[in-house]
């Protein structure tokens, strides 16, 4: 019998139920992506190297709970969810990771482009094992081009959003435009714009 918004004798089935995602995220933009997987009732199993878990085990308000690995910044990003320790430097490791994976409909990785498929666990080797899974790769520049190994935190990506963003307010101001070509246009109102430009990404900060 399915249970009515009313009902409280029965758990009510939540959107990912069934669902199993295999968590390899760590810091914050993958572990709370799939926190919200695991809020919606998917079964995360978040993995982590043996020897050297989450960093942000240690952070947080409370440095009771930092000192036993279960941070605040932690928690709040991988609630929810199951955990477990492996070496992916190890063929153990890997081999325990691949019989997850085989059970998955989702896995999930934000390191450095390359790292996964140094240990086996690219898409190519993934998609073999498990050809209906998603794979899910989060990368600050992608799998190709120029930057594609480089490392990217919060700070990393501002910069290159206000880069970008003083780069379109040249391209708009040098258009041909009546108020560009226009003589009277003063100083004040261009000091006045690029003000606009360097303050408009920080409403993103958190």
């Amino acid at each position: 019998m399915t249970s009515s918004p009313t009902d409280s004798s029965e758990e009510q089935m939540k959107p990912f139920d069934g669902i199993r995602v295999v968590d390899f995220t760590h810091v914050l933009a993958g572990p709370s992506a799939t926190y919200q997987l695991a809020v919606m009732g998917a079964d995360v199993i978040k993995i982590e190297p043996l020897h050297e878990p989450d960093m942000y085990r240690e952070i947080g308000n409370s440095a009771e709970l930092a000192k036993e690995g279960r941070g605040t910044e932690f928690l709040s990003q991988n609630g929810n969810k199951r955990s477990l320790s492996l070496d992916l430097s190890a063929p153990d490791g890997v081999a325990v990771a691949r019989r997850l994976i085989e059970t998955a409909d989702v896995m999930v990785e934000n390191y450095r482009f390359g790292v996964m498929e140094r240990h086996g666990l690219g898409y190519d080797a993934v998609s073999a094992l498990n050809p209906r899974i998603i794979y899910c790769s989060l990368t600050g520049f992608g799998h190709t081009g120029p930057k594609a190994k480089h490392p990217a935190y919060d700070v990393v990506i501002l910069t290159v959003r206000l880069s970008g963003s003083a780069l379109q307010f040249l391209i708009t101001a040098l258009a041909p435009t009546q108020r560009w070509r226009s003589r009277q246009h003063s100083f004040k109102d261009r000091e006045q714009d690029w003000a606009n430009v360097l303050m408009w990404p920080w409403p993103m900060r958190r």
